[in-house]
C-alpha cells in the first residue's frame, strides 16, 4: 500500500506503562476497514515493555506508525497528545487511549460522518465493556454497551448548536 503523505486521519495514542493493553489497542487500529490514516504513538517514559510491543508491531502499519518517545514523564496524557498534534498531518484527529479499542469500522464510519456533515468535532458517546468485569476480550466475552452521556443516549448523528453554552449543557 502506498503511503499517503497527508492522510485524512491522524490517530493519536498517548502511552504510559500499558504493556497489558497496547497490543490489543494497536491490533484494533490495524484491523480498520479504512486504511488511509497515520498512527502516532507517544510514549511518556514507560518503564515496562510497552515500547518494545509497539516497535514489534510496526510492520503491520506499512510505514503509517510513528513512535515518539518523550524525555520525561508528564503524568498526564495531555502532554503526549499535544506533542503528537504538532506532528500530525491528518485533516481529522482521533484520540485513542492505549487501553481502548476500535471496532473494525470505526474510522470508516467516523470519517464518512465527518465528511457528510462537515463536522468540526465528532464525539463518540458509547463504549463497549465486558459485562462480567473481565479485562480480556474474546469472541465469547459477554458485553454491554454503555454511554458516557448523562441523561439520554445519543444513537445517531446529532449536530449541535454554535452556541457554546448550549453545547456544554448537552454533556452536563
Amino acid at each position: 500500500m502506498k503511503q499517503n503523505l497527508t492522510p485524512p486521519i491522524s490517530i493519536i495514542v498517548p502511552m504510559y506503562n500499558t504493556e497489558k493493553y497496547i497490543k490489543q489497542c494497536l491490533e484494533s487500529v490495524a484491523a480498520q476497514t479504512f486504511k488511509d490514516y497515520e498512527l502516532i504513538v507517544v510514549d511518556d517514559c514507560s518503564t515496562d515493555n510497552s515500547v518494545s510491543i509497539v516497535k514489534n508491531m510496526s510492520d503491520q502499519f506499512e510505514g503509517r506508525l510513528q513512535l515518539i518517545k518523550l524525555n520525561k514523564n508528564n503524568g498526564t496524557p495531555g502532554v503526549p497528545r499535544n506533542k503528537a498534534l504538532r506532528n500530525a498531518k491528518g485533516k481529522y484527529i482521533i484520540f485513542l487511549d492505549s487501553d481502548d479499542l476500535f471496532i473494525d469500522t470505526a474510522l470508516e464510519e467516523l470519517y464518512n460522518i465527518a465528511e457528510q456533515t462537515e463536522a468540526d468535532v465528532l464525539h463518540a458517546s458509547h463504549f463497549i465493556t465486558a459485562s462480567d468485569g473481565s479485562e480480556d476480550f474474546t469472541v465469547n466475552t459477554p458485553i454491554e454497551v454503555k454511554s458516557w452521556e448523562n441523561g439520554k443516549s445519543v444513537t445517531k448523528v446529532t449536530p449541535v448548536t454554535d452556541n457554546l453554552a448550549e453545547r456544554i449543557n448537552v454533556y452536563c
